[in-house]
């Protein structure tokens, strides 16, 4: 099997990508969420479901293999009875042999190896603590994502290795400031 490696250009700029796509619509003001981060004590990061799936027949005669990230499926809910926040978050990443002008959504059927996850992640906040539904989103797209990145790269890494296809190693997920967030 050739050795598989990633163009740290496309890493980057797919990397890059997703996180842009990370925003949700509803933006709170900076302050109102500070004040839930800083009292969010995570209880739990669960694996819910996990798929990894190899196609060596996927495989082109060149050894590059593009990493891909797709935009991340997130949700948020806050129950006030538990005073917690409990969120999912849904990630995949592939490595394609695709045509240099094709596009993620193109190159999909493409993919020589492909890593699902989805987890739910839960974090505990004090008694009363109110939380509005936009902050819940907002803390989902961005926490629940953070928190959750390193296991999906610690499954990712550990799948592509049982698969025979050399050592993956995944970005690491950066987030724009809040400020550049459109946060006010």
């Amino acid at each position: 099997m050739k050795k598989s490696t990633t163009k740290s250009g496309s890493t980057r700029k797919r990397s890059s990508e997703a996180s842009a796509e990370v925003q949700p619509e509803a933006r709170p003001a900076i302050d109102e969420y500070n004040a839930i981060v800083n009292v969010a004590e995570l209880l739990s990061v669960h694996l819910m479901q996990a798929r990894g799936e190899f196609r060596p027949e996927k495989m082109g005669d060149d050894d590059n293999l593009v990493l891909r990230v797709a935009p991340p499926q997130y949700r948020g809910q806050f129950s006030p009875e538990n005073s917690t926040i409990s969120c999912g978050v849904r990630l995949i990443l592939t490595l394609e042999n695709p045509a240099p002008e094709t596009t993620a959504a193109e190159a999909a059927g493409d993919a020589v190896v492909e890593v699902f996850a989805e987890y739910r992640i839960t974090y505990k906040l004090p008694k009363n603590t109110v939380c509005e539904e936009r902050i819940v989103k907002f803390f989902a797209a961005r926490n629940a994502l953070f928190n959750t990145w390193p296991f999906f790269r610690e499954l990712a890494f550990s799948l592509v290795g049982k698969m025979g296809v050399p050592p993956l190693v995944t970005p690491l997920l950066r987030l724009p400031p809040l400020s550049q967030a459109g946060l006010h």
